[in-house]
Formats: C-alpha cells, sequence, structure tokens
C-alpha cells in the first residue's frame, strides 16, 4: 500500500501455538522497518521478535475501549471466560510473547506442559489513599502510608508462579519481593486485576481473577466444600500471620471478589481484612475495609466500609454497609448496638436486601452480672415481609443445685427457616450455640478478631435465610448443675412445608468444679464436652438422637484423650417401619451396618502417658431388633532403650435376650523383648497370648494357650455347640408380648366426634361419613377371616411369606399359625357386608418373628441379617362401604325446549283450605286427623317410663336432669301439633 510519503506497507499472517491453539496473528511491516500487529482498528508497534515478541499499543485518542472485546478479538477461544462490560480508559497496553525451549522447561507447579506464554498487560493509572476514607482515615498517622497502588489489568495465557513471571517483570512492574516461595502463583491463568496494598514499609500484592472459571474435574483437594463462600478465608501475606488464601468468587452478572485478612493495628485503628471487588454490570472496581476504632472503652467498628470507581473514568464514590458501637466501663456496665445492611443471595440465585440489627445491654445486680442480647433481621420476599428476632438472657436465675438456671434464649421467625447442623459434630459451630457459650458466631469471625455485635450480624445471615410460608420458634435455657456441667439446651420447632422439631444441646463437664479465686492452680481430673443432636419429623417417619464428644475431651491428664458417640434412631413409618438401633462407640466387628443406620465414632481413650509408655482403648455396645452387641480392648505398649512390651486384650459379645444366650471371644496378648549384650549381642523374646470362647447357658466354652511355640487348648462345660431352651408359650407372652387385652387393639383414626365413659365400656360418637376404624394386633397373621362380604370389599393381601415362626419358642414356618378374624355387628346382627377392609402391612423384628431353622430348637440370630420382616399383616383399616350414588336427572335434549305446546287443562292448582279465626276450633279439631296424635302423644307424657326413656336419652347426650327441669305438661302436644297460628297480612 503506497502513502503520500511513498512508504510501503507489506501485510502478513503469523501463528503462534498457545495451549495447543494455533492464534493467527495480523502483522504489517512498514518501509522504515517498523512491524506492526493488527487486532481490529488498533495497531501494536513490535518493540522485540527473538523467542517471542512484545508490542505495545499507545491511545493516542484518550478514548475508552472494551478489554475483553480486544482479548477477543485476539484469541476468540477465550470469550466465554472475560467479563462482558470491561471498558475502562487506557494510556498503553503491552502485548507480549515468549517460547520457551522445551529442553529447558521443567514443568513446575504453576507451569503449563505448553511452554508457550502469552501476556497482556495494561495500567490503570492511578491510586486510592485509604487514608482518605470518611470515619476511620483521620485517625491514621499521617507518617504511615496506607493505600493501594499499581492497579493494572492483566492477561497470561498460563498460571505463573514467581519464577516464571521472571522474564515479565518489566512489563508488570508488579513489587513481588515479599514473596518468599519461588513456586508460590502470582497471576491465575486468564484475565486479571492487580494492585499492590502498601501498609508503612510493607507490601502485598492482590490479585483478582476476572476470567470465569473453565468446567474442570476438580482434584480432591478442590473438592472440600467451603462452609461458607461469603466469609473468606485469609491470604498469603507479611501483614497477616495467616498463610492461607482467601478468595470468594461470584462470575454471574453481579461480582466478582477476593478478601485479604490483615489482622493488624496501626494507631487507635484496627485493620481485620480488606476486600476488593469488581461489578462486570456497572464496571466498577469497589475496594473495602473491616475496620474498628478504640478510645477509652469506646469501639466504633464499620463493615464494608469500601471506596469505589468507573474503569472508564475515575470518580471514586463511598459506601458503609454496617456500623456498631461498643462501651466498656470499668463498673461492668456494658452497652452497645449495630446496624447492617447486606446483599444476600438465596438458593434460587436471586439478590436480596437484607437490613440487621443488633444491640447489648450489661451491667453487675448485687455483684452479678446481667447481659441481655438481641439481634434482628428484615427483608422482603416476593412482596411479604420476612423476619427474625433472638435474645439472650445471661444471669443467674436460680434453682436447684442440678439445675440452676444461668440464662434464658427464645427466638422467632416469619417468612424465614433456620438451618439447623445436619450433623451432631456441627452443633458445637451452630452460631446459636455458640452465641449462648459466649463464643463469637463462628470460628472465622473469632479467628478474624471482628467486633462482636458485627460478627453476630453477618455470620448468622446465611443460617436463617428468607424462606416464604415457613416459620420456626426457639426457647433455649442455659444452666449450670452442681457446677460441675455448663450447658445449653436449645428447642427449635419449625412450621411450614414440614412439622420438624429439633433440640441442639451442648454440655461442658469439669471435674472437679472450677471456682474463680479458689482452684485457679488446680488442674481438672477430668473435662468433657458433649454435643447433642435430636431431631424428629412425622413426615419422614424418624427419631432421631445423637451425641458426640468433642475435641479436647480428657480424663486423668490432658494428654489422655476421650472421643465417641451415641446414637439412637428409631423408624415408624416408611421403609424401615418398626426398626430401631442404640448404639454407644459403634458395631461389633463382624456386623454389616445397614445403610440407613448411623455411623457413630468409637468411645475411645488415647494416653501418652511419658516418652515410653503409650496406653488406648475402646469400646462399643449397640441394641438393634435382632441382637446385643458389646465389646471393646485395651493395649498398653512400653518402649525404652533395648526393652519393649506389650499387652493387648479384647472381647466380643453378642447377646440374645429372650431366651437369654450369649457368645463371646476374649483374646489376651502379652508381648516382651530385651536385647542383652554379653560377649556378643542377643535378643530374648517372650511371646503369651490366651483366647476364650464362651457360650451359655449353660456356661461352657475352650480356651487356648500359646507360649511361644507351645499351643494348649482346653475345653470346660459341655463343649458342644450351645443348646439354648426354647421358651414356653406362657414365657414368650409375658415377656415379648404386650398384656392380653392390649395384644389386639381396635381404635378410631378418623371421623371421631365424642368419647362418653360408661362404667368400663366407652361409648363412640362418630361421624359416619369420615369413619375410618383401625384394629392392630401384635402378633403377624398369615391368614384372614371375615365372613358374609363382599369380593370387592377387601382389597388384595399378600401371600403369606412361609418365614413367619417364632424364634424364641423355636416354632419352625410349617408350625406357625395366625389367622385374623373380623367381626361386626349391629344389635347382634352380622354387618361386615357394609363395610371395605384395607390391610395394614408393617415390618416385625426378625428375633421373634422369623421362623426357627436347623435341627436345634433355637439358635440366635446372626448379627449380619436382615433385623426386619417386610411388609407383614398386622392389622386392617375399617370403613363404611361405598354409598349408592344418588340418580341424576337424565338429560333433555334442548331441541325438545325450544317449542312446546301447552295445554292449560292438563294442570291445575288444588286450593288448600284454611280455617278461619271465627270457626269453632273443638269442632275443627275433632275432625281433624291431627287430633288422634294428640291424643295419644298426651297419653306418652303421662306415662312414667317413658319419663324415664326421655331421662336417660338426655343422660347419654351429657344433659344433667337433676340439675334441670324436664317436666313437659299436656299443653306441649296441643303446642306442637295443634292448630298453626294465622297472621293477616291484609
Amino acid at each position: 500500500m503506497a502513502s503520500n510519503n511513498k512508504s510501503i506497507v507489506v501485510g502478513a499472517v503469523a501463528e503462534i501455538d498457545l495451549k495447543g491453539e494455533q492464534i493467527p496473528l495480523l502483522l504489517m511491516i512498514s518501509s522504515d522497518n517498523k512491524v506492526f500487529l493488527v487486532i481490529g482498528s488498533r495497531r501494536f508497534e513490535f518493540s522485540q521478535l527473538s523467542e517471542g515478541f512484545k508490542a505495545s499499543y499507545k491511545n493516542l485518542k484518550g478514548d475508552a475501549f472494551n478489554i475483553s472485546e480486544l482479548l477477543g478479538e485476539l484469541i476468540p477461544s477465550i470469550v466465554n471466560e472475560l467479563p462482558g462490560n470491561l471498558k475502562v480508559n487506557l494510556e498503553q497496553v503491552i502485548i507480549a510473547y515468549q517460547k520457551q525451549d522445551s529442553t529447558k522447561s521443567s514443568n513446575k507447579p504453576g507451569q503449563s506442559k505448553d511452554n508457550s506464554t502469552l501476556l497482556l498487560s495494561t495500567r490503570l493509572g492511578f491510586d486510592i489513599n485509604l487514608a482518605e476514607l470518611p470515619l476511620i482515615g483521620d485517625k491514621i498517622p499521617t507518617e504511615i502510608d496506607f493505600k493501594l497502588k499499581s492497579f493494572q489489568l492483566t492477561y497470561v495465557s498460563q498460571a505463573l508462579n514467581k519464577a516464571s513471571v521472571q522474564p515479565f517483570a518489566d512489563d508488570l512492574n508488579l513489587n513481588i519481593a515479599h514473596i518468599t516461595n519461588d513456586e508460590q502463583i502470582v497471576l491465575t491463568s486468564g484475565l486479571n486485576l492487580c494492585a499492590e496494598l502498601q501498609v508503612g514499609s510493607e507490601t502485598q500484592l492482590l490479585s483478582l481473577p476476572l476470567s470465569r472459571p473453565q468446567k474442570k474435574t476438580p482434584s480432591k483437594s478442590q473438592q472440600q466444600p467451603s462452609q461458607n463462600p461469603k466469609s473468606p478465608v485469609p491470604s498469603d501475606s507479611k501483614i497477616a500471620p495467616n498463610k492461607s488464601t482467601s478468595l470468594s468468587t461470584n462470575f454471574g452478572s453481579e461480582q466478582i471478589e477476593l478478601w485479604l485478612e490483615l489482622n493488624k493495628a496501626i494507631g487507635a485503628i484496627a485493620f481485620q481484612k480488606i476486600g476488593v471487588q469488581y461489578r462486570p454490570k456497572e464496571s466498577e472496581l469497589w475496594f473495602f475495609l473491616n475496620a474498628s476504632l478504640s478510645i477509652a472503652g469506646l469501639t466504633l467498628a464499620c463493615n464494608n466500609l469500601g471506596v469505589g470507581s468507573s474503569l472508564s473514568e475515575f470518580k471514586p464514590k463511598f459506601r458503609l454497609d454496617g456500623i456498631s458501637i461498643h462501651y466498656s466501663g470499668s463498673n461492668a456496665v456494658e452497652i452497645g448496638g449495630a446496624f447492617l445492611r447486606k446483599i444476600r443471595t438465596r438458593e434460587d440465585g436471586i439478590n436480596y436486601e437484607e437490613y440487621s440489627g443488633a444491640a447489648i445491654i450489661g451491667t453487675k445486680i448485687k455483684d452479678k452480672k446481667i447481659t441481655l442480647t438481641a439481634i434482628g433481621s428484615y427483608t422482603e420476599i416476593d412482596g411479604e415481609a420476612s423476619l427474625f428476632i433472638f435474645a439472650l438472657l445471661d444471669y443467674p436465675l436460680g434453682g436447684p443445685p442440678i439445675f440452676f438456671v444461668t440464662g434464658l434464649a427464645a427466638g422467632f421467625g416469619y417468612n424465614r427457616t433456620l438451618k439447623v447442623p445436619e450433623t451432631v459434630e456441627a452443633v458445637a459451630d451452630f452460631p446459636l450455640v455458640r452465641l449462648a457459650m459466649g463464643e463469637k458466631p463462628s470460628k472465622s469471625s473469632e479467628k478474624a478478631g471482628e467486633p462482636d455485635l458485627l460478627s453476630i450480624l453477618n455470620d448468622l445471615g446465611p443460617y436463617i435465610p428468607p424462606a416464604r410460608d415457613e416459620m420456626f420458634f426457639a426457647v433455649g435455657v442455659k444452666f449450670t448443675s452442681f457446677k460441675t456441667v455448663e450447658a445449653f439446651v436449645l428447642l427449635i420447632i419449625k412450621l411450614g412445608k414440614k412439622f420438624e422439631i429439633h433440640i441442639l444441646g451442648l454440655a461442658t463437664l469439669t471435674a472437679p468444679p472450677m471456682i474463680e479465686g479458689v482452684s485457679d492452680d488446680i488442674e481438672p481430673v477430668a473435662e468433657a464436652r458433649l454435643a447433642i443432636r435430636a431431631v424428629f419429623i412425622p413426615d419422614d417417619g424418624i427419631l432421631k438422637v445423637e451425641a458426640v464428644l468433642a475435641e479436647g475431651s480428657y480424663i486423668f491428664s490432658r494428654k489422655c484423650h476421650l472421643s465417641g458417640g451415641f446414637a439412637f434412631y428409631t423408624w415408624f413409618s416408611g421403609e424401615h417401619e418398626g426398626d430401631f438401633v442404640l448404639t454407644l462407640g459403634g458395631y461389633h466387628p463382624d456386623f454389616k451396618i445397614p445403610d440407613h443406620y448411623p455411623r457413630v465414632p468409637p468411645v475411645q481413650l488415647s494416653w501418652r502417658v511419658n516418652e515410653y509408655l503409650f496406653i488406648k482403648g475402646s469400646a462399643y455396645f449397640a441394641l438393634t431388633p435382632s441382637a446385643l452387641m458389646v465389646g471393646g480392648g485395651l493395649e498398653a505398649s512400653y518402649q525404652k532403650a533395648n526393652v519393649q512390651a506389650c499387652f493387648k486384650i479384647e472381647a466380643n459379645f453378642l447377646v440374645a435376650w429372650q431366651p437369654f444366650f450369649y457368645t463371646a471371644d476374649i483374646s489376651v496378648e502379652i508381648r516382651a523383648s530385651a536385647k542383652i549384650k554379653f560377649i556378643f549381642e542377643k535378643t530374648i523374646s517372650l511371646n503369651i497370648r490366651a483366647s476364650l470362647s464362651i457360650w451359655g447357658p449353660p456356661f461352657a466354652g475352650r480356651a487356648q494357650f500359646e507360649i511361644g511355640p507351645i499351643s494348649i487348648e482346653i475345653a470346660f462345660g459341655d463343649g458342644s455347640y450351645p443348646k439354648p431352651k426354647a421358651l414356653s408359650w406362657s414365657e414368650f407372652q409375658k415377656s415379648l408380648l404386650p398384656a392380653p387385652e392390649k395384644v389386639c387393639s381396635i381404635s378410631i383414626s378418623e371421623g371421631l366426634i365424642k368419647k362418653l365413659g360408661e362404667g368400663k365400656q366407652e361409648i363412640w360418637i362418630v361421624n359416619a361419613k369420615e369413619l375410618v376404624i383401625v384394629t392392630e394386633s401384635a402378633i403377624p397373621s398369615l391368614c384372614v377371616e371375615i365372613a358374609d362380604i363382599k369380593q370387592d370389599s377387601i382389597s388384595d393381601i399378600s401371600h403369606p411369606n412361609t418365614e413367619i415362626g417364632i424364634r424364641p419358642m423355636g416354632v419352625k414356618a410349617q408350625e406357625f399359625e395366625a389367622t385374623y378374624k373380623i367381626s361386626v355387628f349391629r344389635e347382634n346382627t352380622l354387618v361386615n357386608q357394609e363395610f371395605k377392609y384395607e390391610p395394614i402391612y408393617k415390618n416385625v423384628p426378625s428375633a421373634i418373628w422369623k421362623a426357627s431353622t436347623g435341627s436345634l430348637p433355637y439358635l440366635p440370630p446372626e448379627p449380619n441379617e436382615e433385623k426386619l420382616m417386610k411388609r407383614k399383616l398386622c392389622g386392617f383399616e375399617i370403613q363404611p362401604g361405598a354409598k349408592d350414588t344418588p340418580e341424576e336427572t337424565p338429560k333433555i335434549a334442548y331441541e325438545k325446549l325450544l317449542s312446546d305446546c301447552f295445554n292449560g287443562s292438563q294442570y291445575y292448582w288444588s286450593q288448600i283450605y284454611t280455617p278461619k279465626s271465627s270457626e269453632n276450633k273443638d269442632v275443627i279439631s275433632k275432625n281433624d286427623v291431627s287430633s288422634k296424635a294428640i291424643m295419644k302423644l298426651e297419653q306418652a307424657l303421662e306415662h312414667k317410663i317413658n319419663d324415664k326413656r326421655r331421662q336417660n336419652l338426655l343422660n347419654s347426650l351429657n344433659f344433667n336432669c337433676q340439675q334441670k327441669d324436664i317436666t313437659i305438661s299436656k299443653s306441649f302436644a296441643e303446642e306442637l301439633l295443634g292448630d298453626p297460628s294465622l297472621i293477616s297480612l291484609f
């Protein structure tokens, strides 16, 4: 192409390899040997061409342009990863590409196997002086620099660590001297917003990834979920003592943010953390500070005190999301308040604005401190109010020593749900429990040193989100027991889609109890922290009770650690109806745990007595419908110089309770060795092992002894496999069945209006339309006998399972018969045919109702057999039969109603005779038919037997005839059946 000065420009297309993708580049070469890279309408002049290249673009027009569009034109495949509205006003853009020698590449962490790196960088050209922030800025000493500087946007094709970023150091102008680890990632792959935080003489690099993450299968280390994605963890910094990274990102249309923990004090101001946030929709960049100012007992704290500006034009603006004031005086006077505005995200992805407040008041009354803390929150959901209130009173209210109340708590939520812990281990970290126990609502806020009230409001929000048509109530009590146990129990009732009852508790036992000023120098002999969780959800048909010893529990010495768990589950409906399990520390080693059974940590003791002696032990107990299991072990080991010794004992028991039967395996092992040097070195060792298998009753078993190579086996008792005696029917009935009158039961589940008592009998007044009678039997049945019923009156009954028997009695399937008979009478008349019958199936314990097998009359249940026998006939629902449907008026074709020939002579009106008032009533009544009815009614009223019947009828309706006069005179008959009163209208 020729120009006016007759210079010649030659165009060419080149390609670079980037992650296996060939990227075409449009080049222009001028006659004065200048080479340009053309991207859209902008030309980048090359300043370096060797193993790679470097090109720069100077924005002489000074206009704002979209960096994402520029990158998209250069590398089309990354368009979807970039924020869409990144329009900035830039002076210069640098593009650098470096092709590394593959023979020298080490592919260390932070480096891709692809050796080429493409970089695009531009400086934003402004700094932010954080000392100019309102409220706290003027309290920062003027000699200390506290600012954000060196803002730039940087794109890299692959993640760069400190070592790999060095070739681009001149182009990036980043201060990375504070990073001591060469393998630490400095820039993540994609587009990054970089800045430097300067606090005095210390500098920290902030790098906020702006590219959306590509969908990749996360590694195991990346699959650990964050408990609260809105609560970041600290970042690698000299400023913060913590060395973990704090990155919280949201790559939707709302925001991308990063937080860095500072935990640094400058004068009277304590800085907890700093955050940087980019909002793609507004193309705005924001920086936030969480800080507090303390002067003479008064603390002023700010939450998200921020400064932000549009990237296209630097116009700073300020924002404050929350503020709290707290005063603590010398006379134990404490008062504080906080207000927080927060943008939160619902589970459906919709953002909402929430306003929260908290207040705390504390003082002393008769040398006893009283503290009242109240928190609340308000927002709107679908146009309706959503709020919650929670209050906590901390004051010794009194009571007996076993239950001395030291505090109360209460809460309420409307259009709110309360996310309770899903595991018992999480109870200790539940914000409301931590708050009641005098701790901060979350470990993250405690770690960051945030002010109390603001941390309460910040941490509670995600646990109590808005939820339409949901409500909850919470009541708690804090108490001590003999000053040895300090506990808090919280009852939560949730109403809405499901009715739920939750109980959360945390108890700390200290023995002997610590009394201030008396036992300060005494270390407790034992200390245990127990977390408790109970859940009752009727719709799910399950009751759960769980407990676990928290970390830090010990006995005898702080080195003697205790751990373990407890669980009780029972199912009263659903697939596992009738099943239950109670376990402390786990199950028998050979027990195959069903999927729906809880897993609990074993009860364990671990004690490093000294550098030579170590002791550990464990124990378990479990009860299921089929078996009882108990066992444990103890082990001690000693090693010093050339001497070693240890012993180990284990025991596992399996017990059947009716008839009583047990089997157990016990083993004891002792080992010792010593090295002796006498002329030459010799190791002397001794191994002794003893095992015992016992069963009974009657007591019998086998014992085996091993001393070195010698083995001895001894049998005692019967010596053969146990033959427990089967129960008789009377023994079985007394032990495993309800009382005789309760073996079969009858009740009304629907339609009951009232119960009336008459001696030992009950009279049920029912609504026949809604009536449902339930009959149940504690004994599963094989057959049904209901006489004189229609075929369609009873639902299909499953074929009886031949497995049913009576295991404790040794009854086999062919010996077991159980028939369910139903008879319904009305005044001694069988009316079975007027009802319909729906069978009730239940799961029954295999240990009781599974048929006995084998040659022995009774065998105990195996640990791994099915605990329940599924779907056994145990009752019926009885309802009135289907009512006859009323006849419907036949349909008439409308054509027949269009015209109708009406003959008036076919229809006539009859005239009703009404007596006139002037006529003789006596004459009319003698000729009237009703006179006979009046005479009969008068005679009945005079009859004493009828008076008695009327009185009994009224008594059955709960009408007290003794207090009220029920006498009926003869005149009542004439008034009831006599001539009607006539009213003249004209």
